[in-house]
């Protein structure tokens, strides 16, 4: 399962940044929110590949409920989905926030980040027409976040497939 969940992470991830590019070229602010939803929804999938990489058993949602893992409950909940990801790999997302921002922080800080962008930004964004007023996200943080995230698991799927 951690395998298809850190593709589709990866996945999202970039097409964020293609849509991004692609409204930079057209001149089309409209297309910052697809990016927006599809980094919130990368930012999603990546914790969740932290929550089950320790545990290659898991192949479907099944297997879940035997290590004690419910997706449903954490919902799209980002702070609860980093409070389920096991201390080692909170530690290697922030070592790769940390040479990616400057900023020298602690995984609780890191948890603060997250809270920062929005505690559902996927939920929040992808539904950003039915919102009341204006809301402003800090695209800088959003990348930020994302690109910890991703660096960290990418390493450790390097880790996995080297051990292989």
């Amino acid at each position: 399962m951690y395998e298809s969940i850190f593709t589709f992470a990866c996945t999202y991830a970039h097409s964020a940044n293609l849509i991004e590019t692609h409204g930079e070229e057209t001149d089309k602010v409209a297309f910052l929110f697809p990016a927006t939803v599809c980094q919130a929804f990368a930012i999603e999938l990546f914790l969740k590949f932290f929550i089950v990489v320790d545990h290659p058993a898991i192949c479907c949602k099944d297997d879940l409920k035997d290590h004690d893992i419910s997706f449903q409950k954490l919902g799209h909940s980002c702070s609860k989905m980093w409070d389920a990801v096991p201390a080692h790999h909170q530690a290697e997302v922030v070592k790769h926030y940390k040479e990616r921002s400057g900023a020298s922080i602690s995984e609780k800080q890191f948890r603060e980040r997250l809270l920062e962008i929005d505690d559902n930004p996927f939920v929040k964004w992808r539904y950003v027409h039915e919102e009341n007023g204006f809301s402003f996200l800090r695209q800088d943080q959003l990348k930020l976040v994302t690109n910890a995230l991703g660096y960290a698991a990418q390493s450790r799927m390097n880790q996995i497939r080297q051990a292989s």
